[in-house]
């Protein structure tokens, strides 16, 4: 090469660098002036990550990593552990979430809502391109001066390819307190977008293990929960785009037609007997929470296997109460929770099973309304193994060993598709109890407490003087 060009070429190298070095600190620079923020749980400061080299939009668009300080080592652990007690399940190639980069588009395309989106990071740092993970999202604003609810909770989509896509909803539920009286207060529809507030991060499960089925874990101790909690102070910035009750669709109410049947009796577990009785004197001292809806508890899983004791406990009630096929009586049917704590059984039996005993009932009280109680949502990041007594502990695991909210939405999207064909109404209580994970009896990821009950029933049956059977401060 010629001296002159040579030098020619080294310069233009030069001036090229130079130029990257300069824009790499224009990028830093926008970034820490416009989106300095504190991480809750760790003091120290975590500067935003920039998406692109290009400082236009790194102004606009920028990212939080959670937690602060670093990769939580923990998900990984589990795994390790895990796969010591049998490799099996876990997909080889799937390293654990360790930490999450949270971007946010305030708006979105047309002038909507933009989403929320986590790209998961494994221990090493490295992004993740394989999906599994199971979170549960808040946000609660700053100015919150009233009770322990948040604000918005996100649906999650899985883009599985080591994205999620969050939706924030304002839940429609009452405001929890922690006192027994003031527990249930109306909750008003809140603006959310100029304030500052909390972002909350449960990651519950991880390489896809929440959507496991029997009897994958059964040479496992627990069921791999990883129960890490990560929260972040954010600015206006990075507040989530909600959608507020108004704009929302709700299931669909029964108020008046259950008010006018005779009586309308429940089968079902434990979800359902507390759904129809009070039990906050405890479960000795029921009282019904209408004069009309009677509960006939059985508390084990539908399958092919059990289907006959089912069928059972229909001729049982059919005989203690020949009204029910008098033609305005009503038959509440529900099963869900203990198929997904309970039962070794898979999807297929459980559905295959529901078909059947849908058709017994019609067969055996052709004239009575029969309506479908869904499926609830489980948390288990509400369970502490460490409030759990030692001789206690054993059992718990094993019953919440496969409880995960994939399973259950699975569960309760399988059975709606049946009651769809079936033409079945519906007390579609799914997302109603999803957004409500701080209503739970303590340390139970399943149950829900007495006054969140009293709404549910408050919302599927209104009260009404002829029909409410208790009557209990506002």
């Amino acid at each position: 090469m010629p001296g002159s060009t040579f030098r020619r070429v080294s310069r233009t190298l030069i001036v090229c660098a130079t130029l990257a070095f300069i824009t790499i600190q224009v990028v830093d620079r926008s970034i820490i002036e416009r989106t300095s923020r504190q991480l809750l749980g760790n003091t120290n400061e975590n500067p935003p990550v920039a998406i692109t080299n290009n400082p236009q939009p790194v102004v606009r668009d920028v990212a939080l990593l959670l937690p602060a300080d670093g990769p939580d080592p923990n998900p990984q652990k589990i795994i390790e552990d895990l796969r010591s007690q049998d490799p099996t399940p876990i997909n080889p190639l799937c390293s654990a979430t360790s930490r999450i980069r949270i971007t946010n588009t305030k708006t979105g395309k047309d002038g909507v809502p933009g989403s929320m989106i986590f790209q998961t990071i494994a221990l090493d740092g490295k992004l993740k391109t394989v999906g599994g993970d199971e979170y549960y999202v808040k946000y609660t604003g700053k100015s919150r001066t009233y009770g322990l609810s948040p604000d918005a909770v996100a649906h999650i989509t899985d883009l599985d390819n080591g994205q999620y896509e969050l939706h924030f909803v304002q839940p429609y539920v009452p405001v929890y307190s922690g006192s027994t009286w003031l527990n249930g207060l109306r909750r008003h529809v809140i603006v959310v977008d100029e304030q500052a507030g909390k972002l909350e991060v449960s990651l519950d499960y991880t390489c896809g293990i929440g959507k496991l089925w029997p009897p994958a874990k059964n040479k496992w101790i627990d069921g791999g929960s990883i129960n890490s909690h990560w929260e972040v102070e954010v600015n206006s910035s990075m507040v989530p785009s909600i959608t507020m009750t108004k704009d929302r669709a709700f299931p669909q109410k029964f108020g008046s037609n259950f008010g006018n049947y005779d009586a309308i009796y429940a089968v079902g577990d434990s979800l359902m007997r507390q759904f129809v009785n009070d039990e906050a004197l405890g479960r000795d001292n029921p009282i019904l929470r209408r004069s009309n809806f009677f509960i006939n508890p059985h508390g084990v899983a539908l399958n092919m296997k059990s289907l006959r004791g089912w069928a059972w406990q229909i001729d049982k009630l059919l005989k203690e109460h020949p009204d029910v096929n008098n033609g305005n009586s009503a038959i509440v049917l529900g099963s869900g929770v203990w198929d997904l704590a309970l039962s070794d059984e898979s999807i297929e039996s459980h559905i295959e099973a529901l078909g059947k005993y849908i058709k017994s009932v019609q067969h055996r009280a052709p004239l009575a309304h029969i309506y479908w109680k869904s499926m609830t949502g489980v948390h288990i990041s509400v369970f502490d193994e460490a409030s759990v007594r030692p001789e206690w502990l054993g059992p718990a695991r094993d019953r919440l060993k496969y409880c995960s909210r994939s399973r259950a939405k699975e569960l309760y999207e399988a059975q709606a598709e049946v009651m769809q064909k079936m033409e079945i109404p519906v007390l579609d209580m799914f997302n109603l109890t999803f957004e409500a994970e701080e209503w739970h009896v303590g340390n139970d990821a399943l149950h829900y407490q007495p006054k969140f009950n009293d709404f549910l029933m408050n919302y599927f049956y209104s009260p009404d003087p002829s029909t409410t059977s208790i009557h209990r401060k506002p």
